[in-house]
């Protein structure tokens, strides 16, 4: 008996890569959401490892004024919007990324997760919740720009005086 053809093999294989598949496709099932003591509990090794602790990121994908007005205190803007323009390549450093808007299941929060697991290179988790639980359960909120961005940011800094603390009107 004869084997396969070279080319019956590559054919084969390239058909298992695509029905494995080549893009990464996420949906609402592939959140990981997080309390607000299991997200400060991620980058800590559990029992005896030999691995030492992880880098974690809080990614705030809101726009400036609504970090400006209040955010996880050592967030990471990267707003939603400026990930084609490679906002994302400031997260490099980190190994997992909590991601949080300001309120429970947010859009934009649910988004930018999905996104980020699709460059498939961080663990990703959602903060359940958002900035409301954050602060409800006592952990610093900051407020302000980061330093790289307050320079010649006025305007989005007094705008974000005059805004709720999460960015919203309460109704």
């Amino acid at each position: 008996m004869r084997g396969f053809p070279r080319s019956c093999l590559a054919g084969a294989a390239a058909t298992l890569t695509l029905m494995a598949g080549c893009d990464t496709v996420t949906s609402d099932r592939s959140l990981q959401w997080v309390s607000v003591n299991e997200a400060k509990e991620l980058g800590v090794p559990k029992g005896f490892s030999l691995a030492g602790q992880k880098s974690v990121a809080f990614v705030d994908p809101r726009n400036p004024t609504d970090f400006a007005a209040g955010h996880v205190e050592g967030a990471v803007l990267v707003p939603f919007a400026a990930l084609r323009e490679g906002a994302a390549e400031q997260l490099q450093p980190y190994q997992i990324l909590v991601v949080y808007d300001s309120d429970h299941d947010d859009v934009v929060a649910r988004s930018m997760s999905k996104r980020l697991m699709e460059f498939d290179r961080w663990d990703v988790y959602t903060l359940r919740g958002g900035l409301r639980a954050w602060d409800k359960a006592g952990e610093p909120v900051g407020h302000g720009l980061p330093q790289s961005l307050s320079e010649g940011s006025e305007g989005v800094a007094s705008e974000a005086m005059t805004k709720p603390l999460y960015g919203r009107q309460k109704r």
